[in-house]
């Protein structure tokens, strides 16, 4: 029989046991307990993190910004180009619609706005600048909206106005499927264009009409505690995986806001 010989197992990063032969001649600097897999997986998040975080440092002071004097925050930045919607994601879209819809009917899912969306309400003053900021990020929260669209059962009993009970169930679905674009973001949601989203808002589920990303939150959190309303304020779009050097900057306007 014949035998594979790997060179001398290294000692895992983490624990300081022998990595086993395979893993090792892989490359592998960690064993196989979970306690050390996961902090590999941490210390390389933090590390990418880290990598994003001076990508748009660089970026700012690129463009004259003092990134320690300027208010800033670091969002996603969705680099998924445009393609054509396919048959397939047409199809497997139009068959999950039809499941949600046909259980919102039976009266399934809630219609109370779950809690993890809900918070301090966005004021007309914030709208615009939050709105800039999705747009440098380009909707990587979006992408999860896949070809469910985020449109679950308590989505469609929320957002059809008469309630899917009283409604017919193909004009439900003609409605969403009139709205599907020629193209949409590579690996996206259905409705995600080029240029944004493409369904009404009032069409679109409570999540994608209040859930609002770490990123913006914080910059919610700094514009409610600045004294200072109309000062410049950056949303430096930066990769979460790939070249963190591809890095945009979008400038708005601290908001003046009066419900704190």
């Amino acid at each position: 029989m014949q035998t594979v010989s790997f060179p001398f197992a290294r000692a895992c990063d983490e624990c300081g046991d022998p990595i086993d032969g395979l893993a090792s001649a892989a490359g592998r600097r960690v064993c196989n307990k979970l306690t050390c897999l996961g902090a590999a997986q941490l210390r390389e998040r933090r590390a990418r993190e880290q990598a994003r975080l001076e990508a748009a440092r660089r970026q700012l002071t690129v463009i004259g910004v003092d990134p320690e004097a300027t208010p800033w925050s670091l969002v996603p930045s969705n680099r998924n180009p445009a393609v054509p919607l396919s048959a397939e994601s047409r199809a497997a879209f139009i068959a999950n619609l039809s499941e949600s819809v046909a259980a919102a009917r039976r009266g399934d899912g809630s219609t109370e706005v779950p809690e993890w969306l809900r918070g301090r309400p966005v004021e007309e003053a914030e709208a615009e600048p939050l709105l800039a900021g999705c747009i440098a990020c380009r909707g990587y929260c979006c992408l999860a909206g896949g070809t469910k669209a985020f449109l679950s059962p308590s989505a469609i009993r929320r957002v059809w106005p008469s309630g899917p009970e009283a409604a017919n169930e193909e004009e439900i679905i003609e409605t969403y499927r009139r709205h599907l674009p020629d193209e949409h973001i590579e690996d996206g949601c259905v409705f995600q264009g080029a240029e944004g989203c493409v369904l009404p808002r009032d069409l679109r589920s409570p999540t994608c009409n209040l859930f609002l990303c770490p990123d913006m939150r914080v910059a919610r959190t700094t514009w409610l505690e600045s004294d200072s309303p109309g000062a410049p304020y950056h949303f430096v779009s930066v990769p979460e995986l790939g070249d963190p050097e591809v890095a945009e900057v979008a400038t708005v306007r601290i908001p003046a806001l009066v419900n704190p």
